[in-house]
């Protein structure tokens, strides 16, 4: 059976039609989403020059084969912080493992601790639940080696942005 589809509040309407008529507004397709993605050295240089964090690159295994892994702290934190594990944005189909850390690096400088994020494997190349497998190898990997990254596996946060969020509730249903 085929149902029509709802239609939207006249205010949502109104900023839709704005958006699509600003230009801004571009489907979804190969051609678009290569250009959308954003380098992984641009988002690294971004996030460290405008947050001081320090930054190392890891490897883990992955449920496909190896899984870079970002891993952050402040310059001379105490050992005891949290554990933070940080899913970017970008609709599952665009974004990094430094995508958005500017927006809550200041728990670094608050809580101490360690941000743990994850290069997770994008759609459509990856159909899900690609990326939910990989921040999942991830939480386990942070989990098991939380003496090894000196930080309290009892004060743990599992976050993400738009995308990532959805990831992060995923993986927190999952733990």
């Amino acid at each position: 059976m085929n149902h029509p589809r709802p239609a939207f509040e006249p205010h949502t309407r109104h900023m839709l039609d704005l958006w699509r008529r600003s230009g801004l507004a571009q489907p979804l397709s190969a051609p678009t989403i290569a250009g959308r993605r954003e380098p992984v050295d641009v988002g690294r240089d971004f996030v460290l020059r405008h947050t001081g964090l320090e930054h190392r690159d890891i490897t883990i295994d992955g449920p496909d084969g190896a899984l870079t892994v970002a891993l952050l702290r402040r310059p001379g934190a105490a050992p005891g912080g949290p554990l933070t594990f940080w899913f970017h944005g970008g609709g599952l189909v665009m974004g990094n493992r430094f995508s958005s850390v500017e927006v809550i690096h200041w728990l670094l400088e608050t809580h101490g601790g360690v941000i743990v994020s994850p290069e997770y494997r994008l759609a459509p190349e990856h159909p899900a639940p690609a990326g939910m497998e990989d921040c999942y190898a991830t939480y386990r990997w942070g989990v098991e080696h939380a003496d090894e990254l000196g930080v309290d596996v009892a004060r743990t946060l599992i976050t993400g942005m738009s995308g990532g969020g959805n990831l992060a509730l995923a993986v927190a249903l999952a733990a």
